[in-house]
């Protein structure tokens, strides 16, 4: 099974009204660089329940979920027509059926250096747009 993650920077973060309209998207399978977010994720007091690169959930440690009217071009919820394609809307669980989660723009640098990031042209590139941003923003994460 493929596992892809997309980064979703936040755009606007006013109450009430939180989106991204960019999406960053990973390689395939870069296992060894998504275990690394998600270790880092469980010990920030985060969990992810990505059992495919082996780690459990707590839902005890739901903190960083984003907000209840997060949307972006990540949605899955199915629209009126019946089509559950992805497309813009309320952005809450990954394609895992999981919260969506999130990390600081600062907490994501750490891995620019990471084997995962530097032998891939594509992730060099992602990791350079989130150097350019502020360091306090928040980027969530889509698994998927």
């Amino acid at each position: 099974m493929a596992l892809d993650l997309d980064l979703l920077p936040f755009e606007q973060e006013d109450p009430g009204h939180s989106y991204s309209h960019t999406i960053l998207r990973c390689v395939t399978n870069c296992h060894d660089l998504y275990e690394a977010i998600t270790n880092f994720q469980n010990d920030i007091g985060q969990a992810n329940s990505l059992k495919v690169i082996g780690v459990e959930y707590d839902p005890d440690k739901d903190d960083r979920k984003v907000p209840e009217d997060f949307t972006s071009f990540r949605s899955q919820v199915c629209r009126y027509d019946g089509d559950d394609e992805a497309h813009y809307g309320e952005t809450l669980e990954d394609a895992y059926g999981h919260k969506v989660r999130w990390l600081y723009v600062k907490e994501l640098l750490q891995w620019k250096n990471h084997a995962g990031v530097q032998r891939n042209q594509k992730h060099r590139a992602i990791w350079a747009y989130l150097e350019q941003l502020n360091p306090e923003t928040r980027v969530a994460l889509y698994w998927h």
